[in-house]
């Protein structure tokens, strides 16, 4: 009777180690093979990787070609524009520099005409004076700055009548602008001022007395 009994429990312990090797071969297998799918899924985003790094390295070296191009033209025009420089007189180059900074008289942003007379419809009014240089200058400094006009540009208006509500100043790298606010103007006031002849003359205006009427 105890061998039978002891028989058929070590039957059962030898099924159930047996069905524990066969799960735990299982669960090799399966890693395994989940490891050999990652493994191929790294290699895959390894050769990706390589060659964008190849694309870039191409797109790099292209750039640098370019870059070295441009480096030469930029030598060849500045000694080309040195040459040029010699055969001109002071007033030719004077000119030129004038060229290089250029300036606008606006009311509500619209050019004051050559006889200097405005009519407004607008309650708000704002006068601007704006002084704008070029982006590239060719020029010398010492003749490149002879293009400017005199002194502070904004001082080539004077004599405003009435004195504006409020003024105020806009700073850019390569623009700049005096502005002159009026607020709830009444119908048929004036306002007036004067620029200086040679403020007139960058504006291409026929006269140096501006009026804006209020209709």
């Amino acid at each position: 009777m105890w061998k039978k009994i002891l028989f058929s429990f070590s039957i059962i312990v030898i099924s159930i180690l047996w069905g524990c090797e066969d799960t735990s071969s299982v669960d090799k297998q399966k890693a395994l093979e989940e490891n050999g799918l990652l493994i191929v899924e790294q290699k895959e985003q390894i050769d990706k990787l390589k060659k964008q790094h190849e694309e870039l390295l191409n797109e790099l070296d292209a750039q640098n070609i370019d870059l070295n191009y441009a480096k030469e033209q930029i030598t060849y025009y500045e000694q080309f524009t040195e040459d040029a420089l010699l055969f001109l007189s002071e007033s030719e180059l004077l000119e030129l520099a004038k060229k290089q900074w250029t300036y606008s008289l606006t009311v509500n942003n619209q050019p004051i005409p050559k006889n200097g007379y405005v009519e407004i419809q607008e309650n708000i009014m704002e006068i601007s004076l704006v002084q704008i240089q070029a982006p590239y200058n060719p020029l010398p400094f010492d003749i490149y700055s002879q293009g400017a006009i005199s002194g502070k540009y904004e001082e080539h208006i004077q004599q405003l009548t009435p004195p504006p509500t409020e003024t105020y100043w806009t700073d850019g790298t390569l623009t700049t602008g005096s502005h002159y606010k009026y607020e709830k103007l009444e119908r048929a006031s004036t306002i007036s001022f004067f620029i200086t002849e040679e403020l007139k003359e960058r504006l291409g205006l026929d006269t140096t007395q501006i009026e804006i009427v209020k209709k």
